[in-house]
């Protein structure tokens, strides 16, 4: 090849790109996010004013469920986490 064809090639190559790039750019949709106001979720355990002992243990009760649930799924998690692929082989 010569010089000036070479040259050329470049010079082609460097428009391919920038078009390519601004064409790009352009295609780029922005859409606009809705902020939500985020409200604190209700506990019944929290919003409890009954301070006697029944009330506090039904309180704890309620406490202790929550908690195991959330033991449960973070157990199934890890589980699934874990979990191996078996044998796919036909025979």
């Amino acid at each position: 090849m010569n010089k000036s064809t070479t040259i050329i090639i470049i010079i082609v190559a460097l428009f391919v790109f920038v078009g390519g790039a601004a064409m790009y750019s352009k295609s780029k949709i922005t859409v606009p996010v809705a902020i939500e106001e985020i409200t604190p979720a209700s506990d019944d355990a929290v919003t409890s004013q009954d301070t006697s002992d029944n009330a506090l243990d039904q309180d704890f009760a309620t406490i202790d469920a929550k908690l195991k649930a959330a033991d449960q799924d973070a157990t199934n998690i890890d589980t699934g986490l874990n979990d191996k692929q078996g044998d796919l082989s036909e025979q």
